[in-house]
Formats: structure tokens, sequence, C-alpha cells
């Protein structure tokens, strides 16, 4: 959805997008992100549902290992910086390469 939504926008897409699609009188198990809208939009709607795998693995990598460790963050830092000084440079780089 390209605008900030809550429940209610994703309720009103989700029940167009069956509708346009012709899909009615069938189980549906929805997977979605953790989010407050979605989950009231799943708890309203009393809809199956699991959350999404790679949801789950960003925010346990994120919570818990990179916030909870600070080390991990100052390194990140550092190759970020790398990174960016070697962008800024790929041209110069790439005619001494030649």
């Amino acid at each position: 959805m390209p605008i900030k939504h809550g429940a209610e926008q994703i309720a009103e897409q989700y029940f167009l997008t069956l509708k346009a699609f012709g899909i009615e009188n069938v189980s549906i198990y929805v997977v979605g992100d953790k989010g407050s809208n979605v989950i009231k939009f799943i708890n309203d709607e009393d809809l199956d549902h699991q959350y999404c795998l790679g949801h789950v693995i960003h925010n346990l990598i994120n919570t818990d290992g990179f916030e909870a460790v600070s080390e991990i963050g100052d390194v990140l830092k550092k190759i970020k910086k790398m990174v960016k000084k070697l962008r800024f440079r790929n041209t110069q780089l790439e005619r001494e390469k030649k």
C-alpha cells in the first residue's frame, strides 16, 4: 500500500482484492508482519494467520543481535564508512585499474 495505512485501510484493500479476483467462501490464511495495524486487521477480521518468517528473523537480528551487542553496531558503522568511501572513489578506482 503506497500510503500510510491502518487496519481499516488494510481491510478495505483486502476485501477489494478478494472481490477483484472473484474469491468467495474460501479459507484464507494470512501472512503478515507484526505491525500493530496488521495485527489489528487480523484480529478485527478473525483471520487465520502466521507471521512472516523473514520479518521475524529481521526483528530477531536487529533487536536481539545488533541492538543488544554494542560491538556489532560499532563494526557495522565502520563497514558503512568503508563502503561509502569506496563508492565515492569508485570511478577513480576504475580509471586506475585500466
